[in-house]
């Protein structure tokens, strides 16, 4: 007997898989469109969006939960198949005689106890669950980019302040030479000043590697080239100001619950399992289907005598066991031929695993309901610790800045009663340690508080700048990439 069968079954999803790739090369190709201007921040969350695998993954999977979807749906429709039959020797019965035959069977679902309603709602919550993920994803990407920006940000002050000591040093240095050689100062006291001035070089070196660092891991993160790489647009930061006024904690804490990215992943998860759970109790709710078929059959192609025929499945389970029956009509042209029939089946014991399903779905429910209430509970302890740290650190940044002024004003002072000879260099070299200290922890303090701003953002589940605590000001492209290239970094 030759058979061929052919299987029709609905059109994948492809078109919004298709938009999502048009998307993702659109926006590679935008944020090297202006390669020879400083990159501002925004620019640099698109291009760390563009260049994300774990973005295109995203996408893709998005792409997958649209086919599951479209797959769930399938259910619903009747399964439709075609089958052809030559006979080499012919068997008389009453039904199917002849050579030829061409089958049309339909067979059309009516009640499977929700399991189809099941699989249909499990892929519409997958694919919420994707699409918050996605959002949860991007704010991560976003944060990252801030922070490798902040980073390469403080490594060009830390420079800058390397490089005004070594000038301070050079000129100490020079002075002290005419000195000795005016016998004003011993050779040990210039072989110190020498000394202080090699250090401060070797300071600034290994202040320009880090730099080099902070670029390649953001060029990594980017997707920018690093021999070509223009710099950053420097942040403006001498006049930075927080803004928490505005921020209740009773709303913080409500936006929180309502909106963070893992709290509705542990509601629709939970939603889901509880649903899996409650299918799985009711596993002895039957299956229905109706079935048609019709067709043709006779000793000549094509055949000629048609024949066609009703009927209905049902299955059900119970006591661990599985029975189903098909019961038919048959009839053929003319009524030449007529009958019914009807055919059972019972597996026994072909469900043993039910009492362990159901158990592991109860402890997966379990697990969930208990990640929502530790999320639900440590939101609002975790808004109020933020919030309190926010207006501490905004707090240490203005003392930090009063404290910087003074030692600067200081160190005036101290420089010019050195150069009268009215302070040791021992003394002078302290005074101007801690100015650079104070330069540093004010410079520090400021982006810290920049990037603690985001964290608190992505830790609440807010979108990157979206409760404005910070007014991001930039120097201009041109003062930005002038600092940059004065630093001479060496090409990787």
């Amino acid at each position: 007997m030759n058979s061929i069968r052919f299987c029709l079954c609905s059109p994948p999803a492809l078109i919004a898989s298709a938009i999502v790739f048009l998307s993702n090369m659109d926006l590679q190709a935008r944020p090297h469109a202006n390669a020879t201007s400083t990159i501002d921040l925004r620019r640099a969350e698109e291009q760390a969006l563009a260049h994300s695998v774990e973005i295109r993954n995203a996408h893709l999977d998005r792409g997958l939960s649209n086919e599951a979807l479209t797959s769930a749906w399938r259910d619903f429709l009747p399964a439709v198949s075609v089958t052809y039959r030559r006979n080499r020797t012919v068997a008389r019965r009453n039904f199917d005689n002849g050579r030829y035959s061409v089958q049309l069977n339909i067979s059309q679902p009516v009640y499977d106890g929700g399991r189809s309603s099941f699989r249909l709602e499990e892929s519409e919550i997958r694919r919420s669950i994707l699409r918050t993920r996605m959002k949860q994803l991007r704010n991560d990407i976003r944060y990252k980019a801030r922070k490798r920006y902040l980073e390469i940000q403080r490594r060009i002050s830390t420079i800058e302040l390397r490089r005004d000591s070594l000038k301070r040093s050079a000129h100490m240095a020079e002075k002290a030479r005419i000195q000795f050689e005016s016998g004003v100062i011993t050779r040990i006291d210039l072989e110190e000043i020498r000394n202080r001035h090699e250090t401060i070089q070797i300071d600034l070196k290994s202040a320009k590697r880090k730099l080099q660092e902070a670029v390649h891991n953001f060029c990594l993160l980017t997707g920018n080239n690093q021999a070509s790489f223009p710099g950053i647009q420097l942040l403006n930061l001498q006049n930075l100001e927080v803004s928490s006024g505005h921020l209740n904690l009773d709303s913080l804490i409500s936006r929180s619950l309502d909106s963070h990215p893992e709290i509705r992943q542990a509601r629709k998860s939970l939603r889901l399992a509880i649903q899996k759970l409650e299918l799985a109790r009711q596993y002895y709710l039957p299956r229905l289907a109706l079935t048609a078929r019709y067709g043709k059959t006779g000793e000549d192609w094509p055949p000629e005598t048609s024949e066609w025929g009703l009927g209905f499945s049902l299955s059900f389970r119970g006591f661990n066991s599985t029975l189903s029956n098909n019961v038919g009509i048959h009839r053929s042209e003319g009524g030449t031929s007529r009958g019914a029939s009807s055919r059972g089946t019972l597996d026994l014991f072909s469900d043993m695993g039910r009492d362990a399903r159901i158990l592991r779905r109860k402890k997966t429910v379990i697990q969930l309901r208990r990640r929502l209430k530790n999320l639900r509970f440590g939101i609002p302890y975790r808004a109020k610790s933020l919030l309190g740290e926010l207006r501490q650190k905004k707090k240490q940044l203005t003392l930090q800045r009063e404290i910087t002024d003074n030692r600067k004003r200081q160190f005036q002072v101290d420089a010019i009663r050195y150069e009268n000879g009215q302070l040791s260099l021992e003394e002078y070299r302290e005074e101007e340690m801690r100015m650079n200290r104070s330069v540093q922890e004010l410079a520090r303090s400021r982006t810290n508080i920049i990037l603690f701003a985001a964290t608190m953002e992505k830790n609440l589940g807010f979108a990157q700048g979206s409760l404005d605590l910070i007014e991001i000001e930039y120097r201009s492209h041109e003062e930005s990439l002038k600092r940059f290239r004065s630093l001479n970094l060496e090409s990787p």
